[in-house]
């Protein structure tokens, strides 16, 4: 996909709402406190994964299960697991427009998998 000169969105306003809109739909696995004025500059959603499972792949379904609520023509998803957090790194849009955002998954279940991913890591290596 060839991209523009200008293809980055300035105005997130509707990139957000799309984001609150697919996280209501998804609110059994995750739960979060942001307002627009908080985010929509930044584009980092802070989120609380609740879903089911204990390991990375349960939350990369549930996230994914997000991302697909406001997918465009086009989109890259980069996971890093960090040491208490996992962080999603999303660029999506088409040929005219793109939006990117962070989005930190958080809380302590989201801890716990991170740590355990990390000492599964360490083990493997």
């Amino acid at each position: 996909m060839p991209m523009q000169r200008g293809w980055l969105e300035q105005d997130q306003v509707g990139f957000h709402m799309d984001v609150d809109a697919a996280l209501w739909a998804e609110a059994a696995s995750f739960k979060w406190d942001f307002e627009p004025a908080d985010t929509v500059k930044s584009m980092v959603f802070e989120i609380e994964w609740i879903g089911e499972g204990a390991a990375v792949s349960d939350i990369d379904r549930d996230f994914y299960g997000v991302c697909g609520r406001f997918a465009e023509s086009t989109q890259f998803i980069s996971r890093t697991v960090e040491s208490d957090h996992v962080r999603y790194d999303v660029v999506v849009g088409d040929r005219s427009h793109g939006h990117t955002a962070k989005f930190m998954v958080i809380g302590e279940r989201a801890a716990g998998v991170a740590r355990s991913y990390a000492e599964n890591r360490i083990k493997k290596l």
